[in-house]
């Protein structure tokens, strides 16, 4: 996977781990190919280094990942709300177009919650690059969910592009 160094960031708090956390974020900066931001602080809990990792962040578009309860829809509507930047969730629009959408994206999206699945990368990506190409994330965006899978991750560059948003991104991970 390639990416433009200069447009995509990770960053990762250390949150006063005592484990060898700080030399493993170091080896993973010299192979990693994003821009890998990574900080140590003393333990203060997850929600100092949430904000922190917030209020670091350099991107236009910002990306919250992690697993269902770690914060990220709280936090990234917050940051939203802070920023003046759009607030979108990959669970509304999936939820919308299987509520309004005839066509076959609005089919796949019916047949995923019928079936308790998750959609395919390639269709999400598809999904992505139609929300993406509205006006109002065009100076940036929050982006609550999305980045599940290796294909979502590996395609994430093409898919801004195709959508014509060439802004710095980062990505953060609760």
């Amino acid at each position: 996977v390639r990416f433009d160094k200069q447009k995509f960031e990770i960053i990762v708090i250390n949150d006063g781990s005592c484990d060898d956390t700080e030399n493993i974020l170091k080896r993973m900066d010299e192979k990693s190919p994003v821009l890998l931001r990574h900080y140590s602080k003393s333990n203060q809990g997850q929600g100092v280094a949430r904000n922190m990792g917030v209020d670091l962040a350099k991107g236009e578009i910002v990306v919250f990942i992690g697993p269902e309860g770690s914060g990220k829809t709280t936090v990234a509507r917050r940051l939203a709300g802070e920023s003046g930047k759009p607030y979108v969730t990959t669970g509304d629009i999936i939820r919308d177009l299987a509520e309004n959408d005839r066509g076959p994206l609005g089919d796949e999206c019916r047949d995923m919650f019928a079936n308790h699945a998750y959609l395919d990368g390639a269709t999400l990506l598809k999904i992505l690059v139609h929300r993406f190409s509205q006006e109002d994330v065009a100076a940036g965006l929050i982006l609550d969910g999305g980045l599940r899978t290796t294909e979502e991750t590996a395609d994430f560059a093409s898919m801004l592009s195709e959508a014509r948003l060439n802004l710095p991104v980062t990505v953060i991970h609760l």
